[in-house]
């Protein structure tokens, strides 16, 4: 299963662009399920590592690059960036319990990983797209906000 998804252009703003990976992210580990579902346990550990690893990037871009430059120019370093690495941290143990559960062909413990990550991970995006992204967005010049888009996609 492959997570890429051909676009057309390079994304405008933080928010285009981490948006559009949360989407490709949900598709990936739909795929996952879709594999446990069928009692497809060698696919579906593939599906879950590929989700994983973008999964992993995409936290690692916001907890590296986006959050410091939210923090410096909004002045707030210890409240929602905050939250927002503690729910990683949530995200982290809930991919690790998915993981466990097919290593072991294990498709509950996965769901109960799974079901840990669902109580996390749908408001956790929400704040950052409906508030942090945009926030960051307006708080850097266009030619800023082109340059750290960039960089978040080559990254």
């Amino acid at each position: 299963m492959s997570t890429s998804v051909s676009r057309a252009a390079p994304f405008a703003t933080i928010t285009s662009y981490l948006s559009w990976d949360h989407r490709r992210l949900d598709r990936a580990l739909a795929g996952a399920q879709e594999d446990v579902k069928g009692e497809r346990m060698a696919e579906a550990r593939h599906a879950l590592d590929e989700y994983a690893r973008g999964l992993e990037r995409h936290m690692r871009v916001e907890d590296e690059l986006v959050f410091p430059v939210f923090e410096a120019r909004s002045g707030m370093s210890g409240g929602p960036t905050a939250v927002m690495r503690d729910e990683h941290r949530s995200i982290r143990i809930a991919l690790a319990m998915m993981r466990d559960g097919l290593d072991r062909n294990d498709a509950q413990g996965f769901r109960a990983g799974l079901r840990f990550l669902e109580t996390i991970l749908p408001e956790h995006n929400a704040k950052e797209e409906h508030i942090l992204y945009p926030t960051t967005d307006r708080l850097l010049t266009p030619a800023e906000r082109a340059t750290l888009t960039a960089r978040l996609e080559r990254e």
